[in-house]
């Protein structure tokens, strides 16, 4: 993180040649912001591990079974993977990214808080590993609606047809 973050730093000062791409202008506010919207659902999945009076992280490896540290890390690499596609999206569209809009970081972070709170307030009632599935189903399920979306717009843009059928007389016209 460290060396990102001085290449971003480092690169606000860089002397700009014409024609260069010049990206956005440092914001060192909006900078805090980014770098903090990766490591948040990092900290707070990660949490869903070490609570309880038995910790997930703890459990013993059983051949056969899916460990929830995986599931967890899982969930992880998804979330990042996401949050990079909605950068890449922004960046090509010359929108300035704020991690704190994007819904499948909101949710991650909220369900997993509040896994953490019923965790205190239920005790051992509560099973955090079947916790941390739903929490892998419903992201996944987040993530393959914004890829689907993803792909229309950028078909829509691009003028290409996607997910629709064609008009034969735009067909016509085309060819």
């Amino acid at each position: 993180m460290a060396g990102y973050s001085w290449g971003s730093i480092s690169h606000s000062y860089k002397k700009l040649q014409p024609g260069d791409v010049t990206g956005h202008p440092f914001n060192g506010k909006m900078f805090l912001i980014q770098t903090f919207g990766y490591v948040i659902p990092m900290i707070t999945t990660s949490a869903l591990l070490f609570i309880g009076e038995d910790p997930l992280i703890n459990k013993k490896d059983v051949q056969g079974e899916v460990s929830p540290l995986f599931v967890v890390l899982l969930t992880q690499n998804f979330l990042l993977g996401h949050m990079n596609f909605a950068l890449i999206l922004r960046h090509v569209t010359k929108l300035q990214w704020n991690p704190l809009r994007n819904r499948v970081f909101i949710f991650t972070n909220v369900f997993s808080i509040g896994v953490i709170i019923a965790s205190y307030a239920m005790g051992s009632k509560l099973d955090i590993s079947t916790c941390i599935w739903v929490l892998f189903g419903l992201q996944l399920l987040g993530i393959c609606h914004f890829v689907v979306f993803a792909i229309r717009e950028m078909s829509e843009a691009l003028g290409v047809p996607f997910f629709t059928t064609w008009d034969p007389e735009k067909k016509k016209e085309i060819e």
